[in-house]
């Protein structure tokens, strides 16, 4: 009979009905040699001890008790506990969480079965050649689970971690038909934020989410769930280690999971796990800013003086001070606003300057985006760029962030968490007297 080298399929041709071959069909796409060298097996073929049949092709040989051709209109080894002749890691009975699952994973443990394919026993069950009839040797798993999160999660750059639940369009599966018995399952996140312990050994996650959606009602290929981190306490985050643990669950109408109805998607060795990602939460500000001048509201607002002068300023009376800076760009844009600010951004990280004044006192104060003129603006908003060395030029107005004394140094820091984190920007050296 034909086959295209990755496909096995019976034809009719001038009336005549082919049937699978043995040696020029299972042999060829599987790609064995002759059993012990000397001739071609069927029951060699179908018992998968060359360990070369593709569990994730909907038709293959099953333990079944039949010699006639069967049906693979409908899973007939589910009534065995398996999904489509292959067992699922299903979390132990008793447990909640997927932590200890996918650290079994990620080590190499084989507590956890990967997804193992179980064909027919010699000596046992019939070895049908006609269970190759439709074979994919090239179908690939049926879903996964993933994040486009970083590993180096700078909490400055980016304020969501999305993850998805996702089949592969090219599977011999749809979802429904292949998660039959679980469609009401749902897909969980669970991130696990290391305390002092290890997160598989932690007793619960430290944040976990459900999707809005069963199984059974995923649209297209996948089912997405977005953690916005803005939304987290982010100041506990910063400088920590995470795991995000994903993977399929059955939920109680009170939004708690069943106990020992987890199940992970499928992987293929234990360097690739995508039910498992290791994150590292950092806040740092990685854009260039310099303060290139600055004036005085008692000086013409024309009056501006280098960020590098080393003038002696003393005075008396107004403590308005203007800054002209230029911030690089990046591929993402950013709202600089005031503090309390009610306008949204559409979408862009929203960041708050502060400045802290040092030298015979201390103080601080929240800038205001403003123009030259010392007029305090609504936003000043860093466009995006692929382009290497562009920067933004914008003003930063404090009118109460000198005091009585005399200031050294002027500390600049940025917070995109409203507050709950702080970045440093830069530092520029003054001389001011104020009495």
């Amino acid at each position: 009979m034909p086959n295209d080298g990755n496909r096995i399929y019976t034809e009719t041709v001038n009336g005549v009905k082919y049937g699978v071959d043995v040696q020029n069909d299972i042999y060829k796409v599987l790609g064995i040699g002759p059993y012990n060298g000397e001739y071609y097996d069927v029951t060699w073929a179908c018992i998968n001890r060359h360990g070369k049949t593709n569990k994730w092709s909907k038709v293959k040989p099953i333990a079944f008790d039949s010699y006639e051709p069967i049906s693979f209109d409908k899973d007939l080894t589910r009534v065995k506990g398996l999904i489509w002749g292959m067992k699922p890691p299903q979390m132990n009975s008793g447990d909640i969480y997927f932590n200890k699952m996918c650290y079994a994973i990620i080590s190499g443990s084989n507590v956890y079965s990967n997804w193992v394919y179980y064909p027919p026993v010699a000596d046992k069950d019939w070895s049908r050649a006609s269970d190759f009839d439709g074979y994919n040797h090239t179908a690939p798993p049926v879903f996964t689970t993933g994040t486009s999160a970083s590993t180096d999660f700078n909490l400055f750059d980016y304020s969501e971690i999305r993850c998805y639940l996702s089949r592969n369009p090219n599977s011999d599966f749809t979802m429904s038909e292949f998660m039959d018995a679980y469609l009401d399952y749902y897909f969980v996140v669970e991130l696990y934020v290391e305390n002092g312990a290890p997160f598989y050994s932690m007793n619960a996650p430290t944040y976990r989410f459900v999707s809005s959606n069963p199984i059974k009602d995923m649209d297209g290929y996948a089912e997405y769930l977005t953690i916005d981190v803005s939304q987290l306490d982010t100041s506990s985050l910063r400088d920590r280690y995470a795991y995000l643990c994903m993977g399929m669950q059955r939920i109680f109408d009170s939004g708690n999971p069943e106990p020992g109805t987890g199940i992970v998607a499928p992987w293929e060795s234990i360097d690739d796990t995508p039910c498992c990602k290791r994150l590292h939460f950092t806040a740092r500000f990685n854009r260039t800013l310099n303060v290139s001048a600055y004036n005085f509201g008692y000086i013409s607002g024309s009056t501006w003086y280098p960020a590098i002068n080393t003038t002696h300023f003393s005075f008396s009376g107004t403590r308005m001070m203007n800054f002209k800076c230029r911030m690089e760009r990046k591929q993402k844009g950013i709202y600089i606003l005031p503090q309390n600010s009610t306008y949204l951004p559409p979408g862009e990280k929203a960041m708050f300057i502060r400045g802290k004044a040092s030298g015979s006192y201390t103080n601080e104060q929240y800038a205001k985006p403003s123009n030259e003129s010392a007029q305090a603006l609504q936003y000043v908003y860093v466009a995006p760029t692929t382009a290497e060395g562009e920067f933004t030029e914008f003003c930063l107005l404090f009118d109460n962030l000198l005091k009585l004394g005399s200031t050294d140094a002027i500390l600049f820091e940025a917070s995109v968490d409203n507050g709950k984190t702080w970045s440093m920007m830069t530092m520029v050296d003054v001389w001011i007297d104020c009495n």
